[in-house]
C-alpha cells in the first residue's frame, strides 16, 4: 500500500500502536489483523450505499423518474470500464438501466459503451459526433419517457487544469437539469487506485465544478493499492461508492471499509483479487416502482463471458471451444530487420 500520506501514515501508526498496546500482542500476523481493523475504521465514514429507482429527490407531480448518475475523472481513469461494471450489478439487481454516450471526443468511446451495453443487455443513447450536452439530454429525456430507473452518462477525461473542458462539464449537467430539474442525483468521480497525491487535486477541482455526491475507486490490483483513499479520509466529503480491482466486468465490488482493507491487507486471510462479485454482498440499494420487467434478463450469457474466452491463446492454458492458439512471437514479429 502506497500514496496514504505522511498525516493517514502517522494516524495509522499511532493507532496501530495503541491496539497492540490494549491486546498485549506481538505476533505479526495478529500485528496485520489489527492494521486491518485500523484501516477500517479509518475508512468506515466514507462508505455510502447507492440508491436508485424510488428516491424522494426524483419525485415528479407523484411519480418517480429516473435516477441520473453522471460519471466524470480524468483520462485513463476508467470511467466507461466503470460504467460498464455499474450497469452489470444494477441489471442484475433488476434495475432497469439506459447509457448515454455523451463521450464525444475520444476515438471510438462510442462503440467501446455499446460494446458494455451489449454485454448487459440495456438500451444506449448516442450520436455520431453529437454535442455531449444534447446526447445527455436526450437520455434523461428518453429515460422518463421509457420509465427507466437508471440514467448512467459517461462524459469524456478531461484534466482539472483544463479550464475550458471542466466548463463544458458544468454545461453538461446545466443541460441534463433542463431535461430534469433534480438530476443529476448522483455526481461520481472515478479516481485510478494508482494515483498519488494529486487524487485531492482531483476531488477538489471536480467537487468546485460539479457537487460530487460520491467516488469510485479503479485498478486496486496495482501496487499503490489505493493508498489514496486513507490520505483523503477528512480532506473530502465524498463518500467512496464502488471500487474495482480488474477489468473483467465481473469483478467489481461496490465499496466497503472491508473490502478496502482487504485489498490493502490481502494477507489477513481475505477474498483474493478477482473472486466473484456474488461473493460480496450487494451494496446497491433498488426501489423498485411496482411494475414488471420486460425484456431480456440481465443474467443470460454472452459469448464474451463463455468459458475459457478470457484464457484463450495464453502461455500454459488451454484455449477455449473455438479459439486459435497464439502464434509464436518471432513468428509474430516477423524477420528482424537492422
Amino acid at each position: 500500500m502506497a500514496d496514504t500520506g505522511v498525516k493517514a501514515t502517522e494516524f495509522l501508526l499511532a493507532d496501530l500502536k495503541r491496539r497492540v498496546k490494549e491486546n498485549k500482542t506481538t505476533d505479526p500476523p495478529a500485528v496485520k489483523g489489527l492494521l486491518a481493523d485500523a484501516l477500517t475504521d479509518l475508512l468506515a465514514p466514507l462508505q455510502k450505499v447507492l440508491v436508485v429507482g424510488d428516491r424522494p429527490d426524483n419525485l415528479h407531480n407523484g411519480q418517480h423518474g429516473p435516477t441520473v448518475i453522471m460519471v466524470a475523472g480524468v483520462n485513463g481513469a476508467g470511467k466507461t470500464t466503470s460504467i460498464g461494471k455499474l450497469t452489470k450489478h444494477l441489471a442484475t439487481s433488476g434495475a432497469s438501466v439506459l447509457l448515454a454516450a455523451a463521450d464525444t471526443f475520444r476515438a471510438a468511446a462510442r462503440e467501446q459503451l455499446a460494446v458494455w451495453a451489449d454485454r448487459n443487455l440495456v438500451e444506449i443513447i448516442s450520436q455520431q459526433g453529437g454535442d455531449p450536452a444534447a446526447v445527455s439530454f436526450d437520455a434523461v429525456s428518453a429515460g422518463r419517457a421509457r420509465g427507466k430507473d437508471v440514467v448512467l452518462v459517461d462524459t469524456a477525461g478531461r484534466l482539472p487544469t483544463q479550464l475550458h473542458l471542466m466548463e463544458e462539464l458544468k454545461k453538461i449537467k446545466r443541460v441534463v437539469q433542463k431535461a430534469d430539474a433534480t438530476a443529476p442525483h448522483e455526481v461520481l468521480l472515478v479516481i485510478d487506485g494508482n494515483t498519488g497525491q494529486n487524487a485531492l487535486t482531483q476531488v477538489k477541482a471536480f467537487d468546485d465544478a460539479l457537487k460530487l455526491t460520491g467516488l469510485i475507486v479503479t485498478k486496486l490490483d496495482g501496487t499503490a493499492k489505493g493508498g489514496c483513499c486513507a490520505r483523503s479520509r477528512g480532506k473530502s466529503r465524498s463518500p467512496f461508492t464502488s471500487s474495482a480491482s480488474a477489468r473483467n466486468w465481473k469483478t467489481s465490488k461496490p465499496s466497503t471499509p472491508g473490502s478496502s482493507r482487504r485489498r490493502c491487507c490481502p494477507e489477513c486471510g481475505a477474498m483474493p483479487f478477482g473472486s466473484r462479485s456474488s461473493e460480496c454482498p450487494a451494496r446497491f440499494s433498488v426501489r423498485r416502482r411496482g411494475r414488471s420487467r420486460t425484456g431480456a434478463t440481465a443474467s443470460s450469457r454472452c459469448a464474451w463471458s463463455a468459458p475459457g474466452a478470457r484464457n484463450a491463446g495464453r502461455p500454459g492454458t488451454s484455449p477455449g471451444a473455438g479459439a486459435a492458439p497464439r502464434a509464436p512471437a518471432a513468428a509474430a514479429r516477423g524477420p528482424r530487420v537492422r
